[in-house]
This record gives C-alpha cells, structure tokens and sequence, in this order.
C-alpha cells in the first residue's frame, strides 16, 4: 500500500462533497460523492490534480469565500521534536481582502502547530511553527498575481526552521521544541474573499536536501518515491 495520506475533503457544514466541478479529473463526474480516485499508482482526492508544467499550476485545489478542504488529523503530520519539511506550489489568482491562511496544522489563536498564511499588510507569504516559542517566518519576496510560487518550510539537524519561496530564503528561527497540534490539516479556511491555488501538497519528516527537492519539484511523485518512509502526507 503506498504511503500516501488519505484527506477528507469537507465543505463549511462538514459534509463530504466536490469542491467545484472544474476540478475533477475525466473520469470522476460532477455529482460524484466519493472524494477520491485513483490516478495510476497514487491515490489523491479531488481538488489536487496533476501539475504538467514549470509555469502554471494546471488545476490543483483552488481556496476561494466559502470552500477549503481538511484531512484528518494524523501524528504523523506533526514533527514534535524532529526534522521536517512541507512543500507545495501557491499561486494567487486575487489579492486576498484580508490576511488568509493558506494551510494550517495550528491553533487558531495559540502558539502551537505550524501553518502558512498571506500576511495582507506586508503581501508576503509567512510560515509560523511553534516549539519551544512562536516563530514567524516572512518571505524574501511580495506576492504577485497569477505567479507560480515553490514554498518550503522546514527545520533541519541544526534545529533551524527555514522559509524558502522558489528558492529564495526567507526569515529563519532556531527553535528545537516539539512541534505539535492535534488539529486536523486545513487547507484554505478563511471567511475573506480570496482565489489562491495550490498543487503537489508534501509533508515530510525529514529535512530534505536541496537536489531532493530540485529532483521532484514540477512533477508527481512516483511509485518508489511515494513508498519513501519519509513521506508523511501528500495531496
């Protein structure tokens, strides 16, 4: 069985259902209630579909007012103590009206988890984690429209947290701490008006390296990456 998480795709009430019909694959239709289906050796839900090019994101979950999507908390997704790594692409269709949370293992309003949001006064992507203390991470970089962003965040032997967005550092924080919130995974979740895409969602428990991330940046794992016992969650 591929180690591949299994999110459950949920709707503002709670209730399993298609996030929005331009998102499905061919062979899933429109009034499907199962959120899943199979794309060759890896199973992923609707809303994530493939990325088939260096510079545009080619469907993908779009967060917009009133549609997120949630998987279920798994221990796996929190790092405590450990090395980590989440990486995914982001790109912003509108300016978000307000500052937006883009995913989010975190308490709400508390110093625990880790999650990243759009930080509207300074239009940058932030990366928060919280161990020993809050740490916020700002991007290098403002945000521009219909720009395919590569985010990484991760904390390495050193007990460094880095924020990379396409390669450029961002803000970094020392903190050795457990990182850990019993929360589910949230994607989107924020009542603002917003049109943020995402794709290729990977949730590691190591710190990867440059070229490993350079190796399978634009396109879908394969069945031997996806059995790497260091990969904990991917959508």
């Amino acid at each position: 069985m591929p180690n591949v998480s299994q999110p459950l795709v949920r709707g503002f009430a709670g209730e399993n259902r298609i996030l929005d019909d331009n998102m499905l694959p061919d062979n899933v239709s429109p009034d499907a209630q199962n959120c899943e289906y199979d794309s060759g050796t890896i199973r992923k839900r609707n809303g994530f579909e493939r990325l088939h090019s260096t510079a545009i994101l080619d469907g993908g979950l779009t967060i917009s007012t009133g549609i997120y999507a949630e998987a279920m908390h798994l221990a796996a997704y929190n790092p405590g103590t450990s090395q980590f790594t989440v990486e995914c692409f982001v790109r912003f269709k509108t300016t978000p009206d307000g500052d937006a949370i883009l995913f989010s293992k975190q308490r709400v309003f508390g110093n625990e988890g880790w999650a990243l949001r759009y930080d509207s006064t300074a239009n940058k992507l932030v990366g928060y984690a919280c161990g020993d203390s809050a740490r916020t991470l700002y991007s290098n970089q403002t945000v521009t429209l219909d720009t395919v962003y590569h985010v990484v965040m991760l904390r390495g032997a050193d007990n460094v947290i880095r924020l990379y967005v396409n390669d450029v550092a961002g803000d970094t924080a020392t903190d050795s701490g457990s990182i850990s919130y019993t929360s589910n995974l949230v994607f989107g979740f924020s009542g603002i008006a917003q049109s943020i895409q995402m794709d290729e969602f990977r949730i590691w428990s190591d710190a990867r390296t440059t070229a490993e991330i350079a190796a399978t940046r634009y396109r879908e794992l394969n069945g031997t990456e996806i059995r790497d016992t260091n990969l904990v969650g991917y959508w």
